[in-house]
């Protein structure tokens, strides 16, 4: 099956994959799981559902740059890809 099938059937989902560099990845969560545990620890009830508002807000915000980090790649790597194709192209061996 081609990528282009791939991505029509939904077979290929690239938010599906591990991480790159997956101990880099663990070591980070580690990090910010052991900061959120020390602040919620020293917060009132109030204080926390603050804070679960603003998480939840930045989590959303944090989602949104990624699909648009992934569509402008996706999209410069279509333009090379065009380019490497075109007729035009200086460089043709």
């Amino acid at each position: 099956m081609t990528l282009i099938e791939q991505l029509y059937y939904g077979d290929l989902i690239p938010a599906a994959h591990p991480p790159l560099n997956p101990d880099k990845w663990r070591d980070l969560i580690r990090q910010v799981t052991a900061a959120e545990d020390a602040l919620l620890d020293g917060m009132t009830d109030e204080q926390r559902q603050k804070y679960q508002a603003y998480y939840d807000s930045a989590s959303r915000h944090h989602a949104e740059e990624a699909l648009d980090s992934f569509t402008l790649g996706f999209r410069i790597g279509a333009r090379l890809m065009l380019e490497v194709l075109s007729e035009s192209s200086p460089a043709q061996t």
